[in-house]
C-alpha cells in the first residue's frame, strides 16, 4: 500500500517538475509574494523566448521587490531582445540608480549602447563595470570589440590580451586579436595567437581560415 502511495505522489511530483515554468508556477501558487519565484519563472520564459511573459514576470519582482537589480537588468535586456531599446535604456539606467556598486547595469546599458553603435558611450560605461569588477573576462572582451569598432586598435589589443589573461579558454578573444595583429602586419604574433587558440579548440574553423589566409600572404611575399 504504501509503495502504491509513492508511486501515485512521484508521477505527481513529476508533473510539477516537468518544466521550469510549471515548477515555478506551482510555487506561486503557494507563495506568490515571492520576488525570487517571479523572477525565476520570467528567466524561463527568457529561455522559451516568450519576451512579454518574462517582461510581466521581471515587473512583478521589481515590485515587490524594488531594489532587485537582477530583476532590471534581465527586465531591461528583455525589452532589447524586443527591440524596444529606448525602453531597455531607461530600465538600465534606473538599475544603475538601484544598484551603483554592481557593475551589471554598467554592463548591460554599454553592450546596448554598443548594439545601437553608441560607441563612445558604451566605451565609458565599460571602463565604469571593469572599475567594479576588473576581473570579468566578458567585460574585457566587449570593451574590445567597442575599442575595434573605433578603431583603436593598441587599446583593443590590450583588452583582448586581458581578456585571456583572464581566461585562458576565451576562444573569441583569439580569434579577433590574432585579426587585430595581422592588420598591424604583426603576422608571427598573428600566427602565434592564433596557433594557441587552436590547441584550446582544434576544430575552430575562424583560425583556421584565418592562418590559411596568412599563409598565401606570406608566400606572395
Amino acid at each position: 500500500f504504501v509503495l502504491v502511495v509513492l508511486g501515485f505522489l512521484s508521477i505527481r511530483q513529476n508533473t510539477v517538475w516537468k518544466d521550469k515554468e510549471t515548477l515555478y508556477k506551482y510555487i506561486l501558487k503557494f507563495n506568490p509574494q515571492s520576488s525570487r519565484t517571479h523572477f525565476n519563472l520570467g528567466s524561463a520564459y527568457v529561455e522559451k523566448n516568450l519576451g512579454e511573459l518574462a517582461i510581466a514576470e521581471f515587473k512583478i519582482a521589481i515590485e515587490l521587490n524594488p531594489d532587485y537589480v537582477d530583476a532590471y537588468v534581465n527586465l531591461g535586456y528583455s525589452y532589447q531582445k524586443n527591440g524596444e531599446t529606448d525602453e531597455a535604456a531607461q530600465i538600465f539606467k534606473k538599475a544603475i540608480g538601484v544598484a551603483p556598486k554592481s557593475h551589471l547595469p554598467y554592463y548591460y546599458l554599454a553592450n546596448l549602447y554598443q548594439d545601437i553603435n553608441k560607441l563612445p558611450e558604451a566605451i565609458e560605461l565599460y571602463k565604469k563595470a571593469l572599475s567594479i569588477k576588473s576581473i570579468n573576462p566578458n567585460i574585457c572582451f566587449d570593451i574590445a570589440r567597442a575599442y575595434d569598432k573605433t578603431v583603436a586598435t593598441d587599446a583593443a589589443i590590450n583588452a583582448y590580451q586581458k581578456t585571456i589573461k583572464l581566461d585562458p579558454f576565451y576562444i573569441d578573444a583569439y580569434v579577433n586579436l590574432g585579426a587585430l595583429l595581422a592588420q598591424q602586419g604583426r603576422f608571427e604574433e598573428a600566427r602565434e595567437i592564433w596557433q594557441k587558440g587552436l590547441k584550446i579548440k582544434p576544430d575552430e574553423l575562424d583560425i583556421e581560415r584565418n592562418l590559411e589566409k596568412l599563409d598565401r600572404l606570406q608566400k606572395k611575399r
